[in-house]
């Protein structure tokens, strides 16, 4: 990205609270190794079900993992576990392309740039009361967190379009910065953090999606208000994949250990 994209990109983020930027990995090797890892692991349990074994496209992709959700409904939570260990998730969210951006955005020119929280998220469609999570800040859930040092990078590795459901944005909302949060248990009894009304009604702050394409990244402030789309799709598997990156070189970062 050249300096006046990057600026304009910085300025949008700091507007908006998010900001996307298309085509960002499009056809980078990394991107395409994890594409093929996830590929690699339906065609497991493909052949473990005896279910036809899909071509490397994202439509025969989705219609297999559609086949085996049917006949196993943990099929999803499977690919969820495996792909969150593959060495190619790491390639892919500690590559150069993620490291200079984020340095670009809380960096300086001799800044140490950590990254955390390396995170796929597979969302099959009728499971948003297990994947999905309600309005929340990035901020609750990180401690190497610090204001205006900290930033999500976020990219679908799946097209998303307004059908299967796209994060949720509540627009600017990240000027009220980190806010009180409050636990929310989901219908597998996990607990995740989420906000009072008072914050996720506020009128000041209106509610915005962004479709995305493979490759398409997103540059997320930590404190921004969201929460995951609903997918209304019937067979639009959503895949994405996220970082919490971290200026390591600013007085006060991880102030409980001076």
């Amino acid at each position: 990205m050249s300096t006046l994209e990057i600026d304009q990109t910085i300025k949008e983020l700091e507007t908006n609270g998010y900001a996307v930027i298309n085509k960002y990995l499009s056809n980078t090797v990394e991107l395409i190794n994890f594409k093929h890892k996830f590929y690699e692991l339906v065609c497991i349990k493909a052949k473990q079900y005896n279910v036809k074994i899909p071509v490397e496209s994202s439509e025969s992709i989705n219609q297999s993992i559609m086949e085996l959700d049917a006949i196993n409904n943990k099929i999803g939570a499977f690919l969820n576990d495996a792909l969150n260990t593959t060495p190619e998730l790491f390639q892919l969210l500690n590559s150069e392309k993620f490291l200079s951006l984020a340095k670009a955005v809380i960096g300086e020119e001799n800044g140490i740039i950590l990254a955390n929280n390396h995170r796929a998220r597979i969302q099959i469609p009728g499971h948003d009361d297990i994947s999905n999570l309600p309005w929340h800040q990035d901020s609750h859930y990180n401690n190497f967190y610090k204001y205006k040092n900290s930033i999500v990078i976020w990219t679908s590795i799946s097209d998303i379009n307004e059908e299967a459901g796209p994060i949720v944005f509540k627009k600017g909302s990240q000027i009220l910065k980190k806010l009180p949060k409050e636990e929310y248990k989901k219908s597998n009894n996990q607990i995740v953090y989420t906000l009072s009304d008072e914050y996720t009604g506020h009128p000041d702050f209106p509610e915005c999606t962004i479709q995305t394409k493979s490759g398409d990244t997103a540059l997320i402030d930590m404190n921004t208000i969201h929460r995951s789309g609903e997918n209304k799709s019937t067979s639009n598997v959503k895949l994405s994949v996220q970082c919490r990156y971290h200026n390591a070189s600013k007085i006060g970062f991880l102030p409980h250990y001076n």
